[in-house]
């Protein structure tokens, strides 16, 4: 028995592990209001920062983009509030920097 067979019961909501032809929910609720919360904007900036740095803003924007693109426009709005929030701070940050 493979670890997939072990921790699926075990991680996924539904009975999703059961058929072999389901596929993963994705935990997405494409109807529901998208708007984050300021907390949650900082989190996704914390998070893009720590893992692309100086690239942060511009993988948000990308993100933005991509979803405009595929007509979320919540989504989108979202995600450009995060690129905005990020080159914010690395502002904030050379300016201090510099001051």
């Amino acid at each position: 028995m493979g670890i997939c067979r072990v921790l699926a019961p075990i991680l996924l909501p539904c009975d999703y592990h059961i058929a072999e032809d389901a596929k993963m929910a994705s935990g997405w609720h494409f109807h529901e209001d998208t708007t984050p919360t300021p907390g949650e904007v900082e989190a996704m900036v914390a998070v893009l920062e720590g893992r692309h740095g100086a690239w942060a803003a511009d993988v948000a924007e990308f993100f933005a983009t991509l979803h405009s693109l595929k007509g979320d426009v919540g989504r989108s709005w979202a995600w450009a509030g995060v690129a905005e929030m990020a080159r914010r701070k690395a502002e904030a940050r050379v300016r201090e920097q510099y001051c």
